[in-house]
């Protein structure tokens, strides 16, 4: 077993194995989000299980138009190897905005883990057709927990584009977590402002242990007079904020 030592805590993890058969889609009902959302076209919808590709049966997600950065993604809570991505593309007459994507697959949160390395599953050159189902097979040795669709930018030239699908599909094989792969990193004098944190009353070590084996925690406050600690959650608005009296330790 190897040991990793982290401010007040050491942790002993075991290697890394991989585990099980291919689970059928296993993005399926996970917490997913999107770079802006338009027409009530929110991201879950693409995770709901229905490949309807009639927009306006509400099967389907919708960026803001004209976007340079528009990108879907999904939180598979634990760390895959995955196989396979289906896109499931409108059928509908604006299913000619899918065009130009490639895959990204994330072992730590792209959006809280600045720098979170990334391996690229597959990329698709060119338009979808009307209604297809686009399945994409991932690189071999792909591996991770978050999955992120994007429209590559340097393709999106028209102001009325956006990122527009009605279904997506993930196969892949449960890999136990590299632990290891892990760390907090300390950022002094500020708090992670969030908009349902949970205060443990435990002891500073026990309430890392908590969020360091938590799938959904990626960072906690501690404060500086007492060692009151917050765990902050991958599903709540959050904001980092100046806050002399906290240290907020963020786990990437």
């Amino acid at each position: 077993m190897d040991k990793i030592s982290i401010p007040w805590l050491t942790i002993c993890v075991c290697t890394c194995t991989i585990s099980g058969v291919g689970t059928n889609n296993i993005a399926l009902g996970k917490p997913a989000t999107q770079s802006s959302v338009t027409y009530g076209g929110t991201a879950n919808r693409a995770v709901d299980g229905n490949r309807d590709s009639n927009f306006w049966r509400r099967s389907c997600i919708h960026t803001l138009h004209g976007e340079t950065d528009q990108w879907w993604s999904v939180d598979l809570l634990s760390i895959y190897r995955i196989h396979t991505v289906r896109i499931q593309n409108r059928g509908d007459d604006d299913g000619f905005k899918f065009h130009d994507f490639e895959v990204e697959v994330y072992k730590q949160s792209p959006g809280h883990c600045p720098g979170a390395n990334k391996t690229t599953c597959a990329s698709h050159p060119g338009a979808a057709n009307l209604g297809e189902n686009v399945q994409l097979t991932c690189a071999e040795g792909t591996i991770g927990r978050y999955v992120k669709l994007l429209k590559l930018p340097q393709f999106i030239s028209s102001p009325e584009d956006a990122l527009t699908i009605c279904e997506v599909e993930i196969e892949g094989v449960l890999v136990h977590q590299c632990l290891k792969d892990r760390q907090f990193h300390k950022h002094a004098g500020n708090k992670m402002q969030s908009s349902n944190p949970t205060n443990t009353g435990l002891t500073r070590a026990e309430c890392s242990r908590r969020c360091y084996y938590d799938n959904g925690c990626y960072g906690i406050n501690i404060r500086v007079t007492d060692d009151e600690c917050q765990l902050i959650t991958e599903f709540d608005s959050n904001t980092l904020a100046d806050d002399s009296g906290w240290n907020y330790y963020r786990l990437c």
